[in-house]
């Protein structure tokens, strides 16, 4: 068996670390080369890896000489340095020179409308950009695409987050999500608004032209009584059941609660129906759900093994609702580490 070489950028970050550890434990056939521009911090968690099938280099993005040589001859280039807005044009840019296919987990407008742009030129080349293969979006997208498969037409999609910030030590995407509640609820129909702080509302319209209501929301669990992230800032859908800090006084000992919802409303047999798509409850021994970073990790990894099998025939910029399949998505995530009952439940 040929060995596929993937390189992964940004390889000291935690979500990283989380993802190259579910690769190589779970395909025997990659060989990874990690990048950062801080080598030795990759370099003391490396060391448990699979011996011969790690190479650890320093990589500035800045030298677009070194960056080309690195991803020469790979099959897959994932990009997990942030913020994307800084970082992912010089990656994205040499995937696209190097006739190589790119992957990240991005989760913000402007990265995504930047990636946009690219796609007649990855187009051309013939070379995939796969975008926003995270969370959310990424495995959302996948539950909106999944419930759209029960309905003859599409008029609305509502996706929902809720992440918990009861963690002191909940790491930056935490921060960054959270500061998503407090921009304007994501309301877009098919003329995406640029300042829409979340990409699904983005690249959905595409995927679904017909939609004529993609709605986006996102919380943290419990509520903040202070402060910018009060309830008014973003409502939230029924179907979560969340606790209120007088409800859960001692939060701090709680574990991270997480969930992702997609409610997709249109017809079935010319009747109105709804859809609803969520992954179950975190608990303390959740593989995917017990952390903001595994969770991400998790579904990167899975949109990682999902690309290197189906994907890298195609081309152009493809956010997950364009390229992969619920069931295929759904089938990788176990090979990532995923109990199967952690992966997707219906709502009736």
């Amino acid at each position: 068996m040929t060995a596929r070489r993937i390189v992964v950028i940004g390889a000291a970050s935690a979500t990283c670390r989380a993802v190259v550890d579910r690769l190589a434990r779970s395909a025997e056939d990659l060989d990874l080369t990690l990048c950062d521009v801080r080598p030795d911090l990759v370099e003391l968690w490396a060391r448990r890896l699979p011996v011969g099938r790690v190479t650890v280099r320093h990589l500035d993005l800045r030298d677009r000489r070194n960056l080309l040589s690195v991803i020469d001859g790979a099959a897959l280039v994932v990009l997990g340095a942030g913020p994307y807005p800084h970082t992912a044009g010089y990656v994205r840019t040499a995937c696209i020179e190097a006739r190589v296919a790119y992957l990240d987990f991005a989760d913000d407008a402007v990265s995504t409308q930047s990636a946009l742009t690219l796609d007649p030129k990855a187009r051309e080349a013939g070379v995939p950009l796969f975008i926003g293969c995270g969370a959310s979006p990424g495995l959302n997208s996948m539950l909106v695409v999944d419930a759209t498969r029960e309905l003859d037409s599409v008029d609305r999609i509502d996706m929902c987050w809720m992440v918990g910030d009861e963690h002191a030590d909940a790491g930056p995407t935490a921060h960054e999500i959270l500061a998503h509640v407090d921009g304007p609820a994501t309301d877009s129909p098919s003329d995406t608004r640029p300042e829409s702080p979340h990409p699904a509302a983005i690249t959905m319209p595409r995927r679904y032209p017909e939609t004529g209501h993609v709605h986006i929301v996102g919380r943290p669990d419990p509520w903040r009584q202070d402060g910018p992230s009060r309830p008014a800032s973003a409502p939230a859908i029924p179907e979560i059941k969340v606790l209120t800090r007088a409800e859960a006084p001692d939060h701090a000992s709680r574990p991270l609660r997480l969930s992702l919802l997609a409610r997709v409303t249109g017809s079935r047999d010319g009747k109105p129906a709804v859809v609803t798509r969520r992954t179950p409850a975190s608990n303390a021994q959740s593989h995917s759900l017990r952390s903001e970073a595994s969770l991400t990790a998790t579904s990167c990894s899975a949109f990682i093994m999902l690309a290197l099998d189906q994907g890298c025939g195609q081309a152009g910029v493809l956010a997950p609702e364009d390229w992969a399949d619920p069931e295929a998505f759904y089938t990788a995530l176990e090979r990532a580490g995923a109990d199967p009952a952690e992966i997707v439940e219906s709502v009736i």
